[in-house]
């Protein structure tokens, strides 16, 4: 009820904040409810179908502006501390962590690593069916872990099992907010180059870069899953010519590097992986290991984009057709 008219307000819409008692004196388009929840006096608008996705996975966030305007702004942000620990946030098996920490010591055994897998029904399943594909081209069936390892090799296979459970954990985003396709293109590129350019100037780890360059944009589908209707507010502004990071920090009060960089503490990798994810924005003068993550970055999106990223003389001195392509072109193949 509202207090001042006496009137019952009714539900406001999460997207675009209509509420029928808002309109009442104004000859409103016909609207229905598609979602809507009376307790909390919110709900989705027929003018918003876009936005049953995010209902359906919870979202009930809305700041409707007055007399039936759409909200032009996004909602008084959650701070990123917040958005942690109120998600629920998505959960990595256990078993790819466990063999990820084996690919990184110095006495990594591909029997244990196998071993390790086939303890997961899924990610056995997974992997058989990428040592099975069509890309392989084997004349016999392959039907062990063991086997897939020495197809594809330990850390392809984790790396490609890595990359499909992370797919599935924010399976379902709208395509309207986000081109998955396009999103999952820049950040393999990314994870390639980051590879390359590491293996090519002895610069870091060339795994340990390689899955920060593939995770170093998490952070937006963790934002356009937990709070779409806020993170499609940023990236229509950037989409319109602001500076992403320069948005992200005006709305929500934190980057998508910052919520990357919790993510992954969240699922507990290690620090210097987190903190290349957390820093991938950051000017690339020269470089060095700390960099090497941001340098990828930027070639993705002067490779992929055609944009005028400014590099460093030895990472515009790659060769992108034979030293990434062939990588890249792979891993596109497996994954989107």
């Amino acid at each position: 009820m509202d207090k001042i008219t006496g009137h019952d307000t009714g539900p406001s819409c999460i997207s675009c904040g209509y509420s029928h008692s808002r309109t009442l004196n104004v000859a409103p388009r016909v609207r229905s409810w598609l979602r809507v929840d009376e307790k909390l006096g919110v709900g989705v608008c027929s003018e918003c179908s876009e936005w049953v996705a995010a209902w359906d996975r919870g979202v009930r966030h809305a700041t409707p502006k007055s007399d039936g305007e759409a909200r032009s702004e996004a909602s008084a942000p959650e701070g990123l501390d917040n958005l942690i620990r109120q998600a629920v946030l998505p959960s990595l098996p256990h078993v790819l962590l466990e063999v990820y920490d084996i690919l990184a010591s110095e006495v990594s055994s591909s029997k244990q690593i196998a071993a390790l897998l086939e303890t997961d029904a899924g990610l056995t399943a997974r992997a058989l069916r990428l040592g099975n594909s069509a890309f392989y081209g084997m004349s016999r069936k392959v039907s062990s872990v063991s086997e897939v390892m020495l197809l594809i090799g330990a850390f392809d296979l984790w790396w490609l099992l890595f990359t499909t459970e992370v797919k599935d954990l924010f399976f379902g985003i709208d395509r309207q907010l986000m081109d998955m396709n396009r999103f999952w293109k820049h950040s393999l590129f990314t994870a390639c180059a980051s590879r390359v350019i590491s293996e090519k100037y002895r610069l870091g780890r060339p795994g340990e870069l390689f899955v920060s360059g593939l995770l170093h944009d998490i952070g937006k589908l963790l934002m356009l899953q937990q709070i779409p209707v806020d993170y499609h507010m940023v990236l229509k502004r950037a989409s319109e010519g602001e500076v992403l990071i320069d948005v992200e920090r005006d709305l929500l009060g934190y980057t998508h590097e910052q919520a990357s960089a919790a993510l992954l503490e969240h699922w507990k990798l290690p620090a210097s992986l987190i903190s290349a994810v957390g820093e991938h924005h950051l000017e690339v003068d020269t470089l060095s290991d700390k960099l090497v993550v941001a340098a990828a970055n930027r070639l993705a999106h002067r490779v992929l984009e055609e944009s005028e990223e400014e590099l460093p003389e030895e990472v515009l001195k790659i060769d992108v057709n034979t030293e990434i392509n062939p990588l890249y072109e792979r891993m596109v193949n497996f994954v989107t």
